[in-house]
């Protein structure tokens, strides 16, 4: 059965490019994926952010077909990246499409609008469904992956919905950890609009008569917070510095109508912590200001506004409420304040420990986060080296373009990585389409030449299958050693774990001088593995570097040693 979908499809049209599912790519929040591909066809910023803030996807194709002599000249041969990226970024960032895309299963997949043959398999089904692969590609990915790091979670504020046009309206333009601050800025301009109008509610059920310069006040603070995204274009402070003015004044106004016992000076204590999240601290010096300012108002209410001194004789039960909500909307703001501070820097951690776990093998990362200033540099007497290869995938590439070639390697690589992970095996790194990986050189481990072969007798049957998945042919060479390495920790900016010695270079030898589809093993590999693997005797073979060298294939592992540890 086929699962077929588009934007008006009764079942599956999450899977549409116009279905309302925000993305983030590169800091940016894009509405749909449809917004983020259209934009993408132009090089001028201006076109690119007037297609982000339309209101509808289908708005935005229209866009691209009025602007025909703005669209890049690179388009066509980079279309297909584009759309690959905001497919992941769709399916990674929103758990219930991810989970949706996982329930159909090995079902074929196609996009079904009756007019589009390239992404879709159009109105008589010859189309190209180049979406439907990619979904399906995507979908074998998922599939794989067992965890799911906090960085690719969902965006900090897509939870505001219909409102996350105004969270980002203005920020525009700005760097990306400032547009994240302009974003805070104006979801807090929003919380005191609103609030505002909850004041002035409830002023106006006491009495519009008696308390109508502070239902005034309160409507003039929701003007100037709702101002707020205007701001920003004077500068990354504009915004910050008018809400905090507006807010001092306008609190101390109340507390001169309403005298202290409202509590309404609290709120001056939330300044502590809100101007820190608004300002930044880049700006350390508005912030201290800030809070000294706060300070000041805030002992000044108490010490200028004593009990007896309103000017308005408020009812009893009604200043009770302001003191509690002052006090509630103080503990909350600083709660919130704190909890967002601890859970950014959560994120940080868990993305620095991602990315330094991706960069170096899991022993090694945490060797440098126990001793940061230590060098790492080892001596492993005993290890195993592989080296692989695609046979003549660069002059493939030539024909494939950037595109499809980036595609098909990265499946490639997260494929092997994923039979690397299963067998115990560590990557130390990939050129190109050549792929290096080793077995007992960050941790010691007695069998890790048995480790690397039966990886490697693991390669040629993912290859064949990827090849069948992508319609290419790919064919690959595999060369193991075994022997003394040296390994560490090399650079300073873009540091990396490498491994160096004869070992490697006579693994790299071996892979070179190989056959497509055969794993070429040297006698020391042959001797190690024993009787619990099939060989067949190449002969000798001249090895640059080596020269005359008996090397043997490696061709399956004996079923009687089927349940040997891995």
């Amino acid at each position: 059965m086929t699962i077929r979908f588009f934007s008006k499809s009764d079942r599956y049209r999450e899977f549409s490019n116009f279905a309302p599912y925000p993305i983030e790519v590169d800091g940016v929040l894009w509405p749909t994926v449809e917004h983020y591909y259209q934009a993408q066809k132009f090089a001028d910023p201006e076109l690119r952010e007037r297609a982000r803030q339309m209101p509808k996807a289908a708005a935005v194709k229209g866009l691209a077909r009025k602007h025909q002599a703005k669209i890049r000249p690179d388009w066509d041969r980079i279309k297909d990246t584009v759309m690959d990226r905001a497919l992941r970024a769709k399916f990674a960032q929103h758990r219930d499409l991810r989970a949706l895309l996982l329930g159909t299963g090995d079902e074929a997949i196609a996009e079904a609008a009756p007019k589009d043959y390239y992404w879709g398999i159009g109105e008589n089904g010859t189309g190209q469904n180049k979406l439907g692969e990619m979904l399906m590609r995507l979908r074998v990915e998922l599939r794989g992956s067992a965890t799911t790091h906090p960085s690719s979670e969902a965006p900090l504020f897509a939870w505001l919905g219909p409102f996350v046009r105004f969270a980002e309206w203005g920020t525009a333009g700005y760097a990306r950890n400032i547009r994240r601050r302009l974003t805070i800025v104006n979801v807090m301009a929003m919380m005191i609009a609103v609030s505002s109008l909850g004041y002035a509610g409830m002023f106006a059920v006491f009495g519009v008569d008696e308390y109508w310069p502070l239902i005034v006040a309160n409507f003039l603070l929701v003007a100037v917070a709702l101002m707020a995204p205007l701001a920003h274009r004077f500068g990354d402070v504009a915004a910050a510095l008018l809400i905090c003015a507006a807010e001092y004044m306008t609190l101390f106004f109340f507390v001169r109508e309403l005298g202290r016992d409202s509590g309404i000076q609290l709120n001056y204590i939330v300044v502590a912590a809100v101007a820190f999240a608004i300002c930044g601290m880049a700006h350390i010096r508005l912030v201290v200001g800030a809070v000294a300012v706060g300070l000041a108002l805030h002992l000044a209410a108490w010490f200028l506004y004593p009990p007896g001194s309103a000017r308005i004789d408020a009812d009893p039960f009604l200043l009770h409420n302001l003191y509690v909500s002052s006090a509630a909307t103080t503990f909350t703001i600083i709660a919130l304040i704190v909890g967002y501070a601890f859970t950014m820097a959560d994120r940080a951690r868990a993305e620095a420990d991602s990315l330094l776990a991706n960069i170096l093998p899991e022993a090694i990362a945490e060797r440098l986060k126990a001793r940061p200033g230590e060098r790492v540099a080892d001596a492993v007497p005993q290890a195993s080296v592989l080296f692989s290869d695609l046979v003549g995938f660069t002059a493939l590439a030539q024909e494939l373009g950037a595109a499809r070639t980036v595609a098909i390697l990265d499946h490639v690589v997260t494929e092997f990585d994923r039979l690397a992970a299963a067998h115990g095996v560590e990557k130390i790194k990939t050129i190109g389409d050549g792929y290096m990986a080793v077995a007992g050189v960050s941790q010691p481990q007695h069998d890790h030449v048995h480790r690397l072969a039966r990886m490697a007798l693991g390669l040629p049957g993912l290859v064949a299958r990827l090849s069948e998945t992508h319609g290419v042919v790919l064919k690959i060479r595999i060369g193991i050693a075994g022997g003394p390495v040296m390994a560490g920790v090399i650079g300073a900016d873009k540091f990396s774990y490498d491994v160096w010695g004869e070992t490697v270079n006579l693994a790299s030898r071996l892979e070179s001088h190989g056959l497509p589809g055969e794993i070429q093993v040297s006698g020391a590999v042959r001797d190690a593995l024993g009787d619990g693997f099939l060989f067949e005797a190449r002969g000798e073979i001249e090895v640059k570097g080596v020269g005359r060298l008996e090397t043997w294939l490696l061709k399956e592992e004996r079923v009687a040693n089927q349940g040997a540890a891995s």
